[in-house]
């Protein structure tokens, strides 16, 4: 858990105990967290085509923030970090899970809820889980005492979805067991083999009332078939209409059973995942069909609790924070007209991505704070996230925790207060492609991958090359100002770095990318290139641009540099070599003895082919540390070097045919390098410090290993 300093500890630890002098008086604490609802999906953040009135309602009374974050673009390690502290990428197994997975916080562990449980709170969650259940070694016997669960971990009363609405088993857990469950009729779950008689959408669409576009083939439930197989179990078996109903009574009914004493409940909607199903009440509500209808009946539920709150009187002194999971998702499964019905209506509202995503989208969702007796209205731009809400709460209620509690939380009281404009300094986006928010500025690590998803069609923002964006100016992330910034891109990719420790990929190291057959990438022979822009033949359309030209025509062949001209290439995925083996040959005629033939990188990664008086030195930079590999021969008159990167991470160098110099590395170049390729200076600092002289016949780039005697 992080506090900014002792004086700011002092303060927020006064200001809590000033105002729970009096044990009574100390606040309810309510977290709504919706799922897969986006930032631009509720009308008090700007949508049109649905009204969502109770939303509305709190953030009219309350702080409506504009830079509020789930911790990942998916379920699962946003639940997990909200009730740990802690950020998932720290706990392997914390990704998306089945619905037999085992229960992925250790039982007895400091968390949100057993943190509040112990400053006198009683505890409950009600809805949606999807941290798993049991333990790894035993399983789950859905007809038994299901344990450990959220009993174990700090809540007094559980009512919940084990998984989600789109996943098998289709019942509710109360406490300990299934809720309305006939002895005699067992249940049985299986994620590998179909169990029982129930029939597959697979097998059975015509019995299906809502149809498939990818997955969810499994067994039919209520007409919707599922991810998962299962049998029996009939009477417990939920109807997904009815939910947003039953799980909203069972928040209702805890709140009217705790009302004279302090509670944290933590209400997990369902809406509005898919299946997208809601109450025929709520149908038609919108003109863009499930989809919008069940945002219809999230607000609904959010109604309720709020007009529970008033009627009690608990309103004034209960703090209510309302999130969501992750952003909007359109076509997640399932035939409901998500994609055709959209209309003008905007999910993401102006932000890049969704569901998944390592965009805004992704994890920049609706964030407010309500909570009449100590919080003034507002809008606040801080950076915050549902993560800090348990040290923020440990402050809050004056508890004191061990250190190595919630390590990743911030104690962002002050900001969830509206007492200050400022919230975290950094926050690190979890899962699929990582990024680094710092202030305004945004690094996305590079990563390998499909750019957009082929069944949901967001854009994940998976990219070879290096991603910097200036939110304030720059909100939907299209000015990507990694090549323009490169310093600062390298100071955030260190300090990323240094947030994960040994999680990092970049520091540990990463299994090299397998190369079947390698292939040309970059081929410049500069022979009919007479302007500023240089041909590559390649068939990749990686032409470059001629800087501080023009370049002389050479006898022979190819062109001279003068020490001042140099060659820019723009960065394109076909150049990027992350965790790549891969080789470049330049065939030179050198004037001088020192000057750079070709670089890419800066300070943390990157190479460089060079001479340094007279002999030819290849540089590897992976996470700023700089790894040397220097000839023991001069080159003199016309020559050829080829440098390598091998899958054994070892680099070689060539001089013609012959093997010269050889060393290993702790890890190939493990991200894409800020700065852009470039041919006759280094690619970054004053390229007249480091220019080559001389004629450059060719300059030719390839992924895979092809020493120079291969034909």
């Amino acid at each position: 858990m992080k506090i900014f300093s002792p004086f700011f500890c002092l303060a927020v630890f006064s200001f809590a105990a000033g105002l729970f002098a009096d044990e009574t008086k100390r606040p309810n604490i309510v977290v709504i967290l919706a799922d897969d609802i986006g930032y631009g999906d509720v009308s008090c953040y700007g949508a049109k085509s649905v009204q969502t009135p109770n939303v509305d309602r709190l953030a009219a009374g309350g702080i409506r923030f504009t830079d509020g974050h789930a911790v990942a673009a998916s379920c699962t390690p946003t639940r997990y970090a909200l009730i740990t502290g802690q950020y998932p990428w720290r706990k392997p197994g914390t990704n998306v899970l089945p619905g037999d997975a085992a229960l992925i916080i250790p039982p007895g562990s400091t968390t949100l809820p057993s943190m509040l449980k112990n400053a006198g709170y009683a505890t409950a969650v009600v809805g949606k889980w999807h941290l798993g259940l049991g333990t790894p070694e035993e399983g789950i016997d859905w007809n038994r005492k299901i344990s450990p669960g959220p009993l174990e971990i700090g809540f007094d009363y559980s009512f919940i979805i084990p998984a989600t609405g789109d996943r098998t088993p289709c019942v509710y857990v109360e406490n300990h067991h299934v809720y309305g469950l006939d002895p005699n009729d067992p249940i049985t779950v299986n994620y590998k083999e179909k169990v029982g008689d129930d029939p597959t959408g697979k097998e059975r669409p015509d019995l299906l009332k809502m149809g498939l576009h990818h997955g969810h083939d499994q067994t039919i439930v209520n007409g919707i078939s599922r991810i998962g197989y299962m049998s029996g179990g009939k009477s417990a078996r939920w109807i997904d209409e009815d939910m947003a109903d039953v799980i909203t009574a069972k928040a209702c009914r805890f709140i009217e059973n705790n009302k004279d004493k302090p509670f944290f409940l933590y209400f997990a909607t369902h809406d509005i995942h898919v299946p997208r199903v809601p109450h025929p009440r709520f149908v038609g509500k919108t003109s863009m069909g499930p989809r919008g209808d069940a945002v219809v009946s999230f607000d609904w539920s959010v109604g309720e609790i709020l007009n529970t709150l008033d009627r009690h009187g608990l309103t004034e002194n209960t703090l209510v924070v309302l999130s969501s999971d992750n952003g909007p998702v359109l076509n997640d499964g399932y035939l409901d007209q998500a994609v055709e019905l959209l209309g003008d209506h905007k999910p993401a509202g102006p932000l890049r991505g969704g569901k998944t995503s390592a965009f805004e989208a992704g994890t920049r969702v609706p964030f407010i704070v309500h909570w009449p007796q100590e919080v003034k209205p507002g809008v606040s731009g801080a950076l915050v996230s549902s993560m800090d809400l348990a040290a923020s709460f440990a402050a809050l209620t004056g508890q004191t925790v061990e250190p190595a509690a919630f390590p990743d939380s911030e104690n962002v009281l002050p900001a969830l207060l509206g007492k200050s404009r400022s919230g975290r300094e950094y926050f690190v986006r979890a899962g699929g492609p990582m990024s680094l928010r710092h202030g305004f500025w945004k690094m996305i690590v590079p990563r390998q991958g499909a750019a957009i998803s082929q069944t949901t069609h967001v854009e994940n923002g998976n990219s070879p090359i290096p991603q910097l964006y200036r939110l304030d100016t720059d909100l939907g992330e299209r000015d990507n100002l990694a090549e323009i910034e490169p310093g600062r891109y390298e100071q955030m990719l260190a300090k990323y770095q240094e947030i994960r420790g040994s999680a990092s990929p970049a520091v540990s190291g990463f299994k090299p990318v397998v190369v079947d057959k390698p292939e040309c990438r970059l081929s410049m022979t500069f022979a009919d290139d007479a302007g500023t822009r240089i041909t590559d033949s390649s068939g990749k359309d990686n032409h470059g641009t001629l800087r501080l030209g023009p370049l002389e025509k050479a006898d022979g062949g190819g062109k001279r540099f003068n020490g001042k001209s140099f060659i820019d290439i723009g960065k394109s995925p076909s150049l990027a070599f992350a965790r790549t083996p891969w080789t470049v040959a330049v065939v030179f005629n050198a004037e001088s003895p020192d000057g750079v033939l070709i670089s890419v990188g800066a300070n943390a990664q990157g190479f460089s082919l060079a001479l340094e008086k007279g002999r030819p030195v290849f540089t590897a930079t992976i996470n700023s540390e700089e790894y040397r590999l220097v000839s023991p021969k001069v080159v003199e008159g016309p020559s050829k070097l080829t440098a390598m990167f091998t899958a054994e991470s070892k680099m070689v160098l060539y001089i013609r045919n012959e093997k010269v110099a050889e060393r290993a590395l702790p890890t190939l170049v493990p991200t894409e390098p800020a700065a852009a390729w470039r041919i006759g200076a280094l690619s970054s600092g004053n390229p007249s410090d480091s220019s080559f002289v001389g004629i450059l016949s060719s300059v030719t780039m390839f992924v895979g290993e092809v020493p120079p005697t291969a034909k």
